[in-house]
């Protein structure tokens, strides 16, 4: 099972960070490791690079790209799709969409693309990171 992260990058540093993707894996890898003493400042270096997500418009799009597909079940902000093929979850944070999948790439992303196509992906535990408009260029089952 595989766990994605997705993340907004605040704009600002988007020139920076476009062409170094292994930055932004270390800094949100890094925030992710701070002790309990440094929770406040970890908390603002997240906030900005993070910037927050339209929870509501990713929400209503996913719910209408499944609408007539009998493996789709919507409970509040979690997605699943839940087939012989795919068993993915997609919970949609104020900050970040993490994906839960038991294929190597979750149908979500495919999904995603049109709409979030600017954000950052993580699988922290693979260490594995890209852009979703990154995904867009390859063949997604």
């Amino acid at each position: 099972m595989r766990t994605f992260y997705i993340f907004k990058i605040n704009t600002i540093l988007n020139p920076i960070y476009k062409t170094n993707k292994t930055a932004v894996f270390k800094i949100l890898s890094n925030i992710n490791k701070y002790s309990s003493k440094e929770y406040k400042l970890a908390k603002r270096i997240y906030h900005k690079i993070i910037i927050p997500i339209d929870k509501d418009k990713i929400n209503n799009y996913i719910l209408n790209m499944h609408l007539n597909d009998i493996y789709y079940k919507k409970e509040l902000n979690k997605h699943i799709l839940d087939s012989s093929l795919e068993k993915s979850v997609l919970i949609i944070n104020n900050t970040y969409i993490k994906i839960q999948t038991s294929n190597n790439i979750s149908s979500f992303f495919k999904d995603l693309i049109p709409i979030c196509n600017d954000m950052f992906c993580i699988d922290f535990k693979s260490i594995d990171y890209f852009y979703l408009k990154d995904l867009g260029s390859k063949v997604l089952v």
